[in-house]
């Protein structure tokens, strides 16, 4: 889906079962560069080794999640104009779910904008109930982006270099970020196992065949 924006570059991060990923995406697009996240430490971390394959440009940069298919043209699409169209320094894309457990909050200020993203394990009672979820998608504007990567830290319960801090270093840098909602929760759904890829599947499906039946074909 990332091809619809019509992007310069597309930088892959690899890493578990990178062989076989490197091998299909020179298959199915070989305009793709990859670079190898030998340790994973964390997303901050993934962004910062793709950036190194990004020297000499500058920009919008959009990322996106390799384990969420379900992400459609409309939203990226949407997410990329509100960015731009803004002025932002970091635009979220977010999701509100009936069922928020594991996802990193949103946090919002008085204005709309948004203050800080607080990961699962990091976050408070009140914190917790906030059903506005991080996607773990964004646009950034890329001079903002290198220098709030640049004083991330893995003072965590992880102990990872989360790319949510940035938001919270842009916002202390009195930058302005803000969110764009999903048109549907099930976009940023994550594939973490085998039910989840079921899942996704049948959402794939259920899409298809509404599609077909909307331009008059009986299922």
């Amino acid at each position: 889906v990332s091809r619809t924006l019509h992007p310069d570059r597309i930088v892959a991060v690899v890493g578990h079962g990178r062989d076989q990923v490197i091998s299909h995406l020179a298959d199915i697009d070989p305009d793709v560069a990859t670079v190898v996240q030998v340790e994973q430490n964390g997303t901050g971390h993934a962004v910062r080794i793709a950036l190194e394959a990004l020297e000499g440009i500058d920009g919008t940069v959009v990322v996106l999640s390799g384990d969420s298919p379900l992400m459609t043209t409309e939203t990226l699409m949407a997410l990329v104009q509100s960015h731009e169209g803004e002025l932002n320094s970091a635009t979220v894309l977010t999701a509100t779910l009936k069922d928020p457990t594991g996802y990193g909050r949103v946090i919002r200020s008085f204005d709309g904008t948004v203050e800080a993203i607080v990961e699962q394990s990091d976050a408070d009672d009140d914190q917790r109930v906030v059903r506005e979820v991080n996607s773990g998608m964004y646009a950034f504007a890329l001079g903002p982006l290198r220098e709030a990567l640049n004083k991330i830290s893995t003072d965590n319960a992880q102990g990872e270099e989360y790319l949510t801090d940035v938001v919270a270093l842009m916002r202390t840098a009195s930058l302005r970020v803000s969110a764009v909602s999903a048109a549907h929760p099930d976009e940023i759904l994550g594939i973490n196992d085998r039910a989840q890829l079921a899942h996704a599947g049948q959402v794939m499906r259920d899409r298809r065949t509404r599609e077909l039946m909307l331009s008059g074909v009986t299922i």
